[in-house]
C-alpha cells in the first residue's frame, strides 16, 4: 500500500465527482517539524504516517463549504500543528484525571475491546481527523490483540469505539478503492461526500 499512490487517488476522485475546493490538501510538513513532534509525544510515528505528512499536511479550510475540506466522512484532516495542539489539551486534561469515569465506559459497546485498551483517552493515541470531536486516532499502545500504528474511531461522549484499519496507510488505501468503486458519494443537501450506504435511496 503506497501512501502517496493513495493520496493521488483519493484526490483525482475528489477532483472528478466534487465541487471545485471541497478537499484541499495542504503540501507537506517540512521534515524537522515532523522530527520536533515525535520529540513532544516521546516516540516515533509509523514511516506511512510520517510520510503522509511529508506529502500533505492536514486540508485547507475552504469556508465555502460546510464541511471545510473533510476527507469523507471521517472528516478534517488534520495538520501537524493542530494534531499537537489537540494531543497536548487531551494530555492535559488525562494528567487532571477528567477521563477517570469515563474509563470505565470506554469499549461497552464495541467488539475491538481485544485491539484497543480500555482507557477513553491515552498518550499513545494521535488525532490525525477530526469532525465535531470525534476523531480518527492513531493508535501506538493497542491492546494484545492489535498492533501498533491501527486506527480507531474515537467518539467525543464514548471514546474509543471501533479499530477501522490496522494502519493509516491500509485506510488511505481503502478509502481510495471505495471511492472508485462507488461506495461514496458526494451529497449536495449535506455539503459533503457520504458513504451511499447511508443516504436515503
Amino acid at each position: 500500500m503506497d501512501v502517496r499512490e493513495s493520496w493521488r487517488r483519493i484526490a483525482a476522485w475528489y477532483a472528478r465527482n466534487t465541487p471545485r475546493g471541497l478537499l484541499r490538501l495542504a503540501p507537506g510538513v517540512a521534515p524537522e517539524l515532523l522530527d520536533e513532534f515525535e520529540a513532544l509525544i516521546g516516540c516515533a510515528l509509523p514511516a506511512d504516517v510520517r510520510t503522509s505528512f511529508l506529502l500533505h499536511n492536514g486540508s485547507l479550510i475552504d469556508q465555502t463549504f460546510y464541511t471545510y475540506g473533510e476527507l469523507a466522512d471521517y472528516g478534517e484532516l488534520l495538520p501537524l500543528e493542530r494534531v499537537a495542539e489537540l494531543w497536548q489539551m487531551y494530555g492535559e486534561a488525562l494528567a487532571e484525571g477528567d477521563f477517570a469515569d469515563l474509563d470505565r465506559a470506554a469499549l461497552s459497546a464495541t467488539d475491538s475491546a481485544a485491539q484497543i485498551k480500555p482507557l477513553f483517552w491515552s498518550a499513545a493515541r494521535i488525532p490525525l481527523t477530526e469532525r465535531s470531536e470525534d476523531h480518527l486516532l492513531l493508535d501506538l499502545d493497542p491492546a494484545p490483540a492489535g498492533v501498533v500504528g491501527q486506527i480507531i474511531l474515537h467518539e467525543r461522549a464514548a471514546g474509543p469505539r471501533a479499530v477501522i484499519a490496522a494502519s493509516w496507510a491500509e485506510l488511505l488505501s481503502q478509502l481510495a478503492d471505495d471511492l472508485e468503486d462507488g461506495r461514496y458519494i458526494f451529497d449536495a443537501d449535506a455539503g459533503g461526500v457520504m458513504p451511499l450506504d447511508t443516504l436515503d435511496t
